[in-house]
């Protein structure tokens, strides 16, 4: 079943992503982290919905990435290693 064509995102909005994605990650790992036996119900439903919206934002930046690079003769995993230095604020890109 082919996956319906999203529109082209702009810079602004692939930034956008990148910072909810950071955001997401940040309140995850402090909900982990104030309760290590368990999340109470509310909490977990709450972790659930931000893990839901960061994968629906790392799948739309993936289809992006495939869609910029699907021109140029590059393969993803070049681009993605061509754009390392690309970090969201506070996060230290990879070497």
């Amino acid at each position: 079943m082919a996956q319906p064509q999203q529109p082209q995102l702009t810079t602004q909005q692939i930034q956008q992503k990148l910072e909810e994605n950071h955001d997401f990650l940040c309140k995850i790992v402090a909900a982990n982290q104030r309760s290590p036996q368990g999340l109470d119900p509310g909490t977990q439903a709450q972790v659930e919905q931000w893990s839901s919206r960061l994968q629906q934002n790392l799948m739309e930046l993936a289809g992006q990435a495939d869609k910029s690079t699907a021109g140029t003769g590059q393969q993803p995993a070049a681009a993605a290693q061509s754009a390392q230095s690309v970090a969201p604020p506070g996060i230290s890109p990879q070497k």
